[in-house]
């Protein structure tokens, strides 16, 4: 039976082999180099995708050959499992749903939600999430003069 060791540097090589191979595909699109010998603008970039696939591959190699497991998840990690991964959902269901529905709204929905997750009384989550709403388009609307729809 083949045991495959996964841990966080054979999923960060992966994932950049991946963002790698995606850039020096895109960079084909640029415009070609000139004729006297002057790189093209895709250069750069095809050089940069070529070295980190190359770092990316000798990470690959080395920590398959170590067969490291990082993932065995102790009793108190795996009692934060559950509120990580609902943290990464609701702000993830919020991003897509800021497309949709204004600023104020849908941060009172995230933060609140996310203060349900993590057990705040109910009293204190609607204090702070609308609050906390308010202060965020406040201070990004007229400080930072960023437009955020109400």
């Amino acid at each position: 039976m083949v045991v495959i060791y996964m841990n966080s540097n054979i999923i960060i090589s992966l994932s950049s082999i991946a963002i790698s191979l995606y850039f020096y595909i895109g960079s084909s699109n640029f415009p070609s180099g000139s004729s006297d010998g002057v790189p093209s603008v895709s250069f750069f970039p095809r050089i940069v995708s070529i070295v980190i696939i190359i770092l990316s591959l000798v990470l690959l190699i080395s920590e398959f050959k170590t067969k490291r497991n990082y993932f065995k998840l102790s009793e108190e990690k795996k009692e934060n499992l559950l509120p990580f991964i609902l943290t990464i959902i609701i702000i993830g269901v919020c991003l897509v749903l800021w497309l949709y529905i204004p600023f104020i709204p849908i941060m009172f929905l995230m933060l609140f939600s996310l203060s349900l997750v993590y057990k705040q009384k109910l009293l204190n989550a609607v204090i702070y999430s609308s609050t906390l709403s308010i202060l965020i388009y406040y201070i990004f609307n007229k400080i930072f003069n960023v437009v955020l729809n109400l």
